[in-house]
């Protein structure tokens, strides 16, 4: 079910340990056949205490190894993988040393969400450091389809005016009682707060 809303503070408290970074990292070659390692970076949210993280297929597509970083700064090699690139959504796997904080997902949001409702998208934010980045905005349409760069179609998105920004892909959107809704995925290119999350 829907939760009662909390305040900001009680959200971030909530939340924080939760978001996580995902740095991807892969090889290419230059002109004398040396290795050149290309870094890319993701978030992704936490959803079972023994360390099941849900993010972007094209956060870790192409990815040799990824490093994934929590809200206290701990870092952990991924130990395993797996992708879905027709829904964009990916598992990552760690193994903690200790049990993890997760968020809780409010199952079937198109039909629980309500336009103008407002949200809030989590993430690693052009990768800064330091810890998550927060914005605030609402629910702009429900269902949405869009067609995405390779020539696939996401449909049933959540269209959101709260702004993604690189590095957001892979993070959670949630609404007011800290329940995860959808996992940020795109925005339009060109446009002015137009970010998409799949729904869940």
């Amino acid at each position: 079910d829907a939760g009662e809303p909390v305040d900001v503070g009680g959200l971030v408290e909530m939340l924080a340990p939760t978001v996580v970074s995902i740095i991807s990292e892969k090889f290419s070659y230059d002109w004398l056949y040396r290795p050149v390692p290309e870094t890319g970076a993701g978030s992704g949210v936490i959803i079972d205490p023994q360390g099941l993280i849900v993010t972007n297929d094209h956060v870790v597509r192409d990815a040799e190894r990824l490093t994934v970083i929590l809200s206290d700064g701990t870092e952990f090699t991924a130990v395993g993988w797996v992708r879905d690139a027709t829904t964009d959504l990916a598992v990552v796997q760690i193994d903690p040393d200790r049990e993890l904080p997760y968020a809780h997902f409010l199952s079937n949001s198109l039909g629980r969400l309500e336009l103008v409702e407002e949200v809030v998208a989590v993430g690693n934010a052009l990768a800064l450091p330091g810890g998550p980045t927060w914005t605030k905005g609402v629910v702009s349409h429900l269902g949405r389809p869009i067609q995405v760069t390779g020539g696939g179609v996401l449909e049933d998105l959540i269209q959101t005016d709260a702004a993604i920004n690189p590095g957001n892909s892979g993070g959670p959107l949630v609404n007011m009682a800290g329940q995860v809704v959808g996992i940020n995925t795109a925005v339009a290119e060109g446009t002015e707060n137009i970010g998409f999350a799949i729904s869940t």
